[in-house]
């Protein structure tokens, strides 16, 4: 008998481990309660960030967060965390510096998955590189959020369609994929400084079950005056122009103040553009910023430049859409009297008339 009924909870867990399918042959009640409170929780925490950000006139940002919201509803995350893929590592090999060291994740990157990544700083205040396998055999490079915190931990949802931000990397995330010859492995690397990862954890993502839907209450629909017509579909980046011209506002995230800034496009080549703007230490300087176009009006930050200032780990996005452009930035500045700065911030731009 009690043979009989341990093979029946060995099934009851693979199942679950394997589907998320809720075991019959125990008491379930407390933990459902505890998954379903959870993620209306995290549904809730997700809305008040993007209205957050839409106070802010941070869109890029607001959009972002809506789109992982809508995602993060239509799948369910009870299906427990897989076995760490660094323990049976020793100290060589959990250490990351500027050579990139690979991990082999398995067929869990093939469809829609979460990814944990726990490491240690060692030595430097650089951030920490990584490469992530997509859905679909294409990775995309990322990297963690500037600073100096002992310990960095980074947590993803990753799809063929969508990547969400949740912990340790800036959001919005590039839709720029790389295609190499390991597409299947995970990747760690860092240009400054070094690591030890003492975490890897990966678990599968299911669609949501019907006792997981968590309900958001819309706003009545208002009447529209007439049926829409369909419209052409316009290239978001029609009017980013060389030599077009810009205005709006410039936040750092340090300070709660927004300042008025121009902007100009000063190159402007297939999948590729220049900003200059000027600098915020001093007003006469030109800072460049250089950027990749991605579909649907994603763009990528790839590069900073500035007379007397240099500028490393440079990461951000953001989006252009017609006459409207945003983006969100961050990089350590080095220069004269500056060592290793952390910088960070957001552009809400406007084009101007010619």
């Amino acid at each position: 008998m009690k043979r009989r009924f341990i093979g029946v909870l060995k099934s009851a867990r693979s199942d679950f481990v394997s589907s998320g399918q809720w075991p019959s042959s125990v008491n379930i009640n407390d933990c459902q309660t505890k998954a379903r409170s959870a993620r209306k929780d995290l549904a809730e925490a997700l809305e008040k960030a993007h209205g957050a950000y839409v106070k802010a006139a941070r869109d890029h940002a607001a959009n972002a967060v809506m789109a992982e919201r809508e995602q993060f509803l239509k799948e369910s995350d009870v299906v427990p965390w897989g076995d760490n893929l660094v323990a049976g590592h020793d100290g060589e090999q959990r250490a990351i510096g500027a050579e990139r060291r690979a991990f082999e994740p398995g067929d869990i990157v093939s469809g829609s998955y979460r990814l944990e990544i726990v490491a240690k700083r060692r030595e430097g205040n650089g951030p920490l590189s990584l490469a992530i396998p997509v859905p679909g055999k294409k990775r995309i490079e990322l990297k963690t959020a500037p600073g100096n915190e002992p310990e960095l931990r980074v947590l993803l949802s990753v799809r063929e369609s969508l990547i969400s931000a949740d912990l340790g990397v800036p959001r919005p995330i590039p839709t720029l994929f790389s295609a190499d010859a390991s597409p299947e492995n995970l990747e760690l690397w860092a240009d400054q400084g070094t690591f030890e990862v003492t975490s890897i954890r990966l678990k599968p993502t299911l669609p949501a079950k019907a006792d997981e839907v968590v309900e958001r209450k819309e706003p009545p629909p208002k009447p529209s005056p007439r049926p829409l017509q369909p419209t052409e579909r316009i290239d978001p980046t029609n009017q980013l122009t060389e030599k077009s011209k810009w205005r709006g506002e410039w936040r750092q995230d340090e300070t709660p103040f927004f300042q008025r800034r121009d902007a100009r496009v000063a190159r402007r080549s297939e999948g590729e553009f220049d900003l200059v703007t000027a600098e915020w230490w001093g007003p006469q300087v030109q800072l460049t910023w250089e950027f990749q176009i991605g579909s649907g009006g994603q763009i990528m930050l790839t590069g900073m430049m500035s007379p007397g200032r240099s500028y490393a780990d440079v990461q951000g996005g953001g989006t252009i859409n017609g006459d409207k452009l945003s983006f969100s930035y961050a990089a350590r500045r080095t220069g004269p009297k500056v060592a290793n700065k952390p910088v960070s911030g957001s552009f809400e731009l406007v084009l101007l008339p010619p």
